[in-house]
Order: C-alpha cells, then sequence, then structure tokens
C-alpha cells in the first residue's frame, strides 16, 4: 500500500489504545484525530468533513459511543477506505437488518474490533484443540472490573449501546466462532443492578449451541470485587479436557494426569502492552495492514450472526 493514512473517530478507547498501538507500530501515519471537542494535538479535527474530503486516506477507526456507529458507517460506506469498528458496531435491529441487506453494495470495506481471537496465546489454544478429540462442549467464563470504575455515560444506557452484554459478549461470541465456527441459537439470561438511577445489566448467562450441534455456555461479571479481569476457556473433548488459565498457561487434564503449557510474556515489552486486550489489538492492527481485508459478506457474516442473537 502506497499511502499509509488513517483517521481516528473518537478520542476514548480511540485516543488512549488505537492511537498509541499505531504509533507504536510504524505502519504508517495517523492523519486525522476527530473529536467535538476543543483541539489539543496538531492532528486534532473537529470538522468530519476533513475526514470525508481526503482522497488519501485508506482506514478509519470507529472508536465512539455504540449508539452513534451507524452514523458514522454511513457517512464511510462507500469512500472505498478499510473500516475498523468497534464492538457492538450497531445496537437497533432495524439498523442491522439494513447493513445486512445492503453488505454487498457498500465500496468500503468494514471489520469489526474483535481482537481477542488475534492474541497468540489465543491461537496456541485454538491450535490445542486438534489435540483433544472429538469436542462435546465449550465453556468460557470472564470476570471484568468493579463496575464502580464505571463512569455515569452511555455505559449505563442500554438504548446507547450500554451494558455488559454489549460491551463484552460480542467478543467472547467471536471467540467462540473462532474456536467452533457458527452459531445457531442461544439464550441468554440477564443480571442487572441499579446505578446512578438506571437499571442496567451488569452479568449474564448466555447458553446456547453451533451450527454442528456442539454445546456450549459463557458466564460473565462486570461488578466483580476483585478490580481485575479473568479469562478463563475450558474445551471438553473426547480424550481430554483443554484449559486456557488467563493468559497464564494451558492444561490439559486427561484420566487424572495433568500436563501443564505455560505461556510465555509477549512482545511488546512495555507497561502499555502489559494489558491482554492491548496485546491482541497489537497483533489485529499488524495483520489488517499485512493480510489482504476479504470481503463485507465474510466480515460480517459471524458478527452479524452474532448481534441478531443478543439484540
Amino acid at each position: 500500500m502506497k499511502n499509509n493514512l488513517a483517521a481516528i473517530i473518537g478520542t476514548g478507547f480511540g485516543l488512549r489504545v488505537i492511537y498509541n498501538t499505531l504509533k507504536y507500530l510504524k505502519i504508517f501515519k495517523v492523519k486525522y484525530v476527530f473529536s467535538r471537542k476543543k483541539k489539543y494535538m496538531d492532528i486534532f479535527s473537529n470538522n468530519i468533513d476533513d475526514l470525508l474530503e481526503n482522497k488519501f486516506l485508506n482506514f478509519i477507526f470507529i472508536e465512539t459511543p455504540p449508539h452513534t456507529h451507524n452514523h458514522y458507517l454511513n457517512l464511510f460506506k462507500n469512500k472505498k477506505l478499510t473500516i475498523l469498528c468497534e464492538k457492538p458496531f450497531v445496537t437497533k435491529v432495524n439498523d442491522l437488518k439494513n447493513i445486512k441487506m445492503n453488505l454487498n453494495k457498500y465500496k468500503s470495506k468494514i471489520l469489526v474490533n474483535h481482537q481477542l481471537r488475534h492474541h497468540p496465546h489465543i491461537l496456541r489454544f485454538k491450535k490445542e484443540l486438534k489435540k483433544i478429540g472429538k469436542i462435546k462442549f465449550f465453556e468460557i467464563i470472564y470476570n471484568s472490573n468493579n463496575i464502580s470504575e464505571k463512569k455515569n455515560n452511555w455505559w449505563f444506557n442500554r438504548k446507547l449501546g450500554g451494558g455488559h452484554l454489549l460491551a463484552i459478549g460480542p467478543h467472547l461470541l467471536d471467540l467462540l466462532n473462532f474456536f467452533n465456527g457458527d452459531i445457531k441459537n442461544l439464550k441468554k439470561d440477564l443480571r442487572y443492578i441499579r446505578k446512578y438511577n438506571k437499571k442496567i445489566d451488569v452479568a449474564f448467562n448466555l447458553n446456547g449451541f453451533f451450527t454442528n450441534g456442539i454445546n456450549f455456555n459463557v458466564r460473565s461479571l462486570c461488578d466483580s470485587k476483585k478490580n481485575n479481569t479473568n479469562l478463563e476457556i475450558v474445551a471438553h473433548g473426547a480424550l481430554s479436557i483443554l484449559k486456557f488459565e488467563n493468559y497464564k498457561r494451558i492444561k490439559i487434564l486427561k484420566n487424572q494426569s495433568e500436563r501443564c503449557i505455560k505461556l510465555q510474556k509477549l512482545k511488546p515489552y512495555t507497561n502499555f502492552f502489559s494489558n491482554p486486550w492491548r496485546i491482541a489489538q497489537f497483533y489485529y492492527l499488524k495483520k489488517i495492514f499485512n493480510v489482504r481485508t476479504k470481503s463485507n459478506k465474510v466480515n460480517l457474516k459471524q458478527p452479524i450472526k452474532n448481534l441478531e442473537l443478543i439484540l
């Protein structure tokens, strides 16, 4: 690619993670960071036309609150760009139906920021799956930070794309897609609390099965008392059980015996990339710029199906 120019829309996750990751990668130049707020960097713009009228941009990163994603997708869907949109990429059923009907008409390539499947330790877990025999059941358990750390903003409004299910659910379902293909059926059970005079989901339990008939269970909690995150994945196979333990180790359990694979610290060796989500983001962005983007029909097939099941 001759001109590697990008623009980031949004200054939360977009500036904190996407911008800093792209800056570290040094693959291309971030031309604009769009924000409605006052500029405090030379690359900041509060005029969306700066992005729309620039013919040299290759990539757009949509990192705004979820309820605004569809608006920005519509602005850039025919600009012949690669668009990486934060999940969930839409929050309304009608918007999802419209995208599904018009996928092949868009001139831009659209990707959803499901970065976890690109983490090297997740890739190692998938490789080990081949050794446990016919898989019978999948489990994913994810615990997140204390709810008190969340600010009084869109996160506490389901209509704006808030809540734990829309924040984490798409990521965990995408991991299931990565391990075992399309999901056919999903039943969900949510737990709610009231905070800032709003009712919002902070935990969910998902049960379902894939198109090949294998069952799964996904459980996630946001108001854990522990101020850290924890990801555990368990695959029950005919020969053995495979366990992924929070990016630290993979265990193989067979006939009352146990074998442990210790997972090494990954490059880049910086404090910024000590967070597994940021490491996954690093490898995903690196892949985007080195692999030809597939069609929207391929890129969005599973994200659309998963959102149909969630919304």
